[in-house]
């Protein structure tokens, strides 16, 4: 079997939609083991052990149900989104010329900057 007869036989599964997105962000503000930037052992186990309870609580009530590869692969890709969308968010601030703003404010990436210590934080939140 060849590289393109396993690209064949494999099927696309359907675009995580805004409301998926969301709940991955709830899922993970209750696991927030899976943000710990620790690397040993025993962190590493913890961390799995909350993305398989995290996955399990995904999948309740879900139409598309959701394995432990795609919700990592979205939530890195949110993690990397809301970098580059606060990079640009600086870049349009210090930008000369005025005129509308050419970022246009994203709910979702703002909770994950908030999450990944890059956004602002709520007012009286102390942590």
């Amino acid at each position: 079997m060849n590289a393109k007869d396993d690209v064949e036989g494999r099927k696309r599964s359907a675009n995580f939609t805004v409301e998926e997105k969301l709940k991955l962000i709830k899922c993970i503000e209750e696991n927030v083991i899976i943000l710990n930037k620790k690397t040993d052992a025993t962190t590493n186990k913890a961390k799995e052990d909350a993305w398989e309870v995290l996955t399990h609580n995904f999948n309740s009530g879900g139409v598309f149900k959701r394995n432990n590869t795609s919700l990592k692969k979205i939530w890195n890709k949110l993690k990397s989104d809301s970098k580059v969308y606060k990079a640009k968010q600086r870049i349009n601030i210090v930008t000369t010329g005025g005129g509308p703003a050419e970022v246009k404010d994203d709910p979702i990436l703002e909770k994950v900057l908030v999450l990944i210590g890059r956004g602002s934080r709520p007012r009286g939140c102390n942590r």
